[in-house]
């Protein structure tokens, strides 16, 4: 039985697919963090990014406000979807969440990690990095990552320091943002929602999860709205050229 609310998401959906959208250039990663071709080629992620013709849309909520912001989080999961579909790869390793990340004059956009092992391994980028801040959590006694590091916000966040490397990060105000589509584990397309990061549940083994992880990196996650598409016909962008190689 489909509720209101499923239904709504199904339409909105489908208007993306019919109706004519920018080209957001999603792509899908081929040199990930591995030293093994054979499970590179295995690893599931996809990634893109635009930069603005004017450059204060990105963080500017009256330009770009957060429902624009989760819009073009669908539309890069639908691009991601139409890829997986023309390789016509199993169902079941299509990754489940796309995340959108208003930094600085650009969007950057990267899924979840699918892996033949959850484990995965980021590559070293600078102090401070993600993976350095993953690995003081093990020494500290922290605990884990919730999904072992395969979440979209981990991925994006990667991304963009892979991105701006030989640069200081910049701290708000006005503050990153983060919107993630994200499709239930073991349901089909159309079942997609706005979701928050995740966050670690009580167990005896301690760990943190994505919610922790963005207020390390001083980035604010979108409250629960609904996308909107009105504006992307006003946007001006080019697609911005990012570390990671498609995948051949």
């Amino acid at each position: 039985m489909y509720t209101l609310g499923k239904i709504l998401t199904i339409a909105y959906v489908l208007s993306v697919v019919v109706v004519a959208v920018p080209n957001l250039g999603i792509k899908k990663d081929f040199l990930l963090p591995s030293e093994d071709d054979h499970v590179n080629r295995q690893i599931q992620s996809y990634s893109g990014v635009i930069k603005f013709d004017d450059p204060s849309i990105p963080l500017d909520k009256e330009k770009m406000s957060d429902r624009d912001l989760l819009h073009l989080a669908v539309l890069a999961y639908g691009e991601m979807h139409a890829i997986w579909g023309a390789r016509q790869l199993p169902f079941w390793v299509m990754p489940g969440a796309m995340a959108a990340v208003a930094y600085q004059d650009k969007i950057f956009f990267a899924s979840s990690i699918k892996a033949p092992s959850q484990a995965i391994k980021l590559k070293d980028v600078h102090d401070g990095s993600v993976s350095a801040n993953m690995e003081d959590a093990l020494t500290m006694g922290l605990g884990t990552h919730r999904y072992g590091g395969a979440c979209a916000e981990i991925n994006i966040i990667q991304l963009i320091e892979e991105s701006n490397k030989d640069k200081e990060p910049e701290r708000g105000p006005p503050a990153p943002r983060v919107a993630i589509w994200v499709r239930p584990s073991g349901l089909p397309v159309g079942t997609e929602f706005n979701a928050p990061p995740c966050t670690w549940e009580s167990g005896a083994n301690p760990g943190y999860g994505c919610h922790d992880v963005i207020k390390v990196y001083g980035i604010e996650a979108i409250g629960r709205v609904a996308p909107d598409a009105s504006k992307e016909n006003e946007w001006r962008f080019r697609l911005h050229p990012s570390w990671r190689l498609p995948c051949p």
